[in-house]
């Protein structure tokens, strides 16, 4: 799979820099130092110093209590992960009709929520698009692969309520 985070911190910066706001970064490992952390985004941190943005801080990734650690409020928030940050790089490299999801907690949502949001997402991207994919953040995780078909299953219910023609392969 071709990623490349350089790209997507530049992608970064200019929609910062247009929007007049600094970019957070949340990076693994969720223990150990910032210098760490930056050490295994170097490749998107030049992205970002290319343009010229501010850094604002580097976050270890928390999951739902991420948001709590510094403020998030009007900032591009750029996440450097092994799975889903990975996973998103991938899907970028091919178009920018791109969207995230989840089927965990967040800081605002709770139960189905975080994965009805995200089969949303979907249907909005069905409406620009052909079709969509939906990729799990990791094929090692089984969880993951269950989250991912929860969230199919979810946008093919959307679709039907909403007479958006769907139709599910599995691959």
């Amino acid at each position: 799979v071709q990623v490349d985070p350089e790209r997507i911190g530049r992608i970064a910066a200019r929609v910062a820099l247009e929007a007049d706001t600094g970019v957070i970064v949340v990076a693994e490992p969720r223990t150990g130092g910032e210098e760490e952390r930056l050490q295994r985004c170097q490749k998107l941190i030049g992205g970002l110093n290319s343009q010229g943005v501010i850094i604002e801080a580097v976050v270890p990734n928390l999951g739902a209590e991420t948001p709590r650690l510094t403020d998030f409020e009007d900032r591009v928030v750029v996440a450097v992960t092994d799975t889903g940050g990975v996973a998103f790089d991938a899907a970028y490299q091919e178009t920018d009709l791109v969207a995230t999801g989840t089927v965990a907690r967040t800081l605002r949502q709770k139960g189905t929520e975080p994965a009805y949001t995200a089969a949303q997402r979907g249907i909005e991207l069905m409406r620009q698009s052909a079709g969509v994919a939906v990729v799990a953040a990791s094929g090692n995780s089984q969880e993951d692969i269950l989250a991912a078909r929860f969230i199919v299953e979810t946008i093919s219910v959307l679709a039907a309520q909403q007479g958006i023609p769907c139709q599910v392969i599995w691959d």
